[in-house]
């Protein structure tokens, strides 16, 4: 009888917040997340599509055998091609296939955060460019989700005013409405 151990390390990376990995060796995980103010990140754009998460951790997934070239523009290259989203500079990938690796789901997972706001306040939720809530996003079934991004702190409030004083909980959906 062969007896096989299996590690699980999670990574966590949100904007606002440090990133770090945390291998589960037992049922209960310790998370702990810890301010940055590096919010003056470069826009990231993976064929042609804008991502919600700045700099290196909108890299994450990405298989670097799949990428065929990469673009960078900064100062008045970059805020004359894209806006003022460009003003932190931006990144543009082009990948191989023309297509980001999609998500797989394995299990459905709960996470629960203690201490970062224990005020409760629901976030806000947007489905697909849409604002939703949060019975909706409940309903929605993890095989059919293409992407999640979190923003939380002056990077939310940035982006969607006094909505996102809670954070902002972005889904994208593999089939449009």
């Amino acid at each position: 009888m062969k007896i096989y151990r299996c590690i699980t390390v999670i990574v966590f990376t949100i904007i606002s917040l440090s990133t770090f990995a945390q291998t589960d060796s037992t049922k209960t995980t310790a998370i702990r997340l810890s301010g940055t103010d590096k919010i003056s990140e470069p826009l990231v754009i993976i064929d042609g599509n804008k991502q919600y998460i700045r700099g290196s951790a909108a890299f994450n997934g990405l298989d670097p055998a799949n990428i065929e070239s990469i673009n960078v523009f900064k100062g008045d290259k970059a805020i004359q091609n894209y806006g003022s989203d460009g003003s932190d500079g931006v990144i543009s990938i082009k990948t191989k296939s023309g297509k980001l690796t999609p998500l797989s789901v394995k299990d459905n997972i709960s996470l629960y955060f203690k201490g970062l706001n224990t005020s409760l306040k629901t976030p806000l939720y947007i489905l697909d460019g849409n604002i939703v809530e949060e019975k909706s996003i409940k309903l929605i079934k993890p095989d059919s989700i293409s992407t999640v991004n979190i923003l939380s702190g002056k990077k939310a409030i940035s982006l969607y005013g006094i909505r996102g004083n809670n954070g902002v909980v972005i889904i994208n959906s593999k089939i449009k409405p």
